[in-house]
């Protein structure tokens, strides 16, 4: 076990000092924090610099929990073995990544997996979308995910596709697949989906006439980054305009829907003429 000495600064390695716990070696602190993973780490962040002192106890021989980067000499670019990326937009990543002054960089998806020793291109994702679906259409009443996979995928053509999901589900969800239910499952990816969104448009009728609407469709979006300016909201009516404060990382915009030339030009496409 290490321990470690925050100084409030960001996540450097000249940020922490890693003492080895000995049993006659007395610390005090104003808090003592138990895991330097993600969590521990920014809690001792926002806690040092509150004014506190803070020693976070890590069991392992390093800091970061399932963020593991190795830099290799030989190899060009680091090497994550933890974390896969960025999801979404949530500003307790990005607002650290910007001050850090850390590159980051939008890649092409390519997935790779190992199977008996030989190194293949995955096509797993069309796969979990099947389920997904799969899963949409079961309803009421809920089960636990390994219920319904074991009964969706037994057969032996399928055990290689139950296998994948069951591994996605635990190592991805950090949930047991006997207890995380496939509604949980269900809802999850409807939010992956919206975080996924270039904007959210808002456009007719009541979405674009109705500021306390917009408000409540909104709600629950702040984590990945959605921020509704109360004046611009309630300003923006009958007109074109955005909706989200500056710093917002997934904007909200009003676009006008002239809905009655929209129906005139389809009726007018459907006769025949030109528009």
């Amino acid at each position: 076990m290490v321990s470690i000495s925050y100084d409030g600064t960001l996540f450097w390695p000249n940020a922490v000092r890693h003492d080895p716990c000995c049993s006659d070696k007395r610390m005090s602190a104003d808090v003592i924090i138990i895991g330097a993973g993600a969590a521990g780490l920014s809690a001792a962040r926002a806690l040092s610099n509150s004014g506190l002192s803070v020693i976070i106890l890590e069991a392992r021989d390093r800091i970061g929990g399932r963020i593991f980067t190795r830099h290799i000499p030989s190899f060009p670019a680091p090497i994550e073995l933890g974390a896969e990326f960025i999801h979404g937009q949530p500003r307790e990543i990005w607002d650290v990544a910007d001050a850090a002054g850390l590159t980051v960089v939008e890649i092409a998806e390519s997935h790779w997996q190992s199977l008996g020793g030989v190194l293949k291109e995955s096509n797993f994702w069309p796969q979990w979308e099947a389920i997904v679906r799969q899963m949409r259409e079961a309803g009421a009443p809920d089960q636990p995910f390994r219920q319904f996979i074991e009964e969706m995928y037994g057969a032996e053509d399928q055990l290689e596709t139950k296998r994948l999901a069951l591994d996605f589900v635990e190592g991805f969800n950090a949930a047991s697949a006997d207890r995380i239910s496939v509604a949980a499952l269900v809802a999850m990816e409807g939010a992956a989906t919206a975080v996924g969104a270039e904007a959210v448009i808002f456009g007719g009728g009541i979405g674009e006439n109705t500021p306390f609407v917009r408000v409540r469709a909104c709600e629950g979006f702040e984590w990945c980054g959605l921020r509704i300016d109360p004046a611009r909201n309630e300003q923006v009516i009958d007109r074109e305009g955005r909706i989200t404060t500056d710093d917002s990382r997934l904007h909200a915009y009003v676009i006008p829907a002239e809905e009655e030339l929209l129906i005139a030009q389809k009726v007018v496409q459907c006769l025949g003429g030109t528009v």
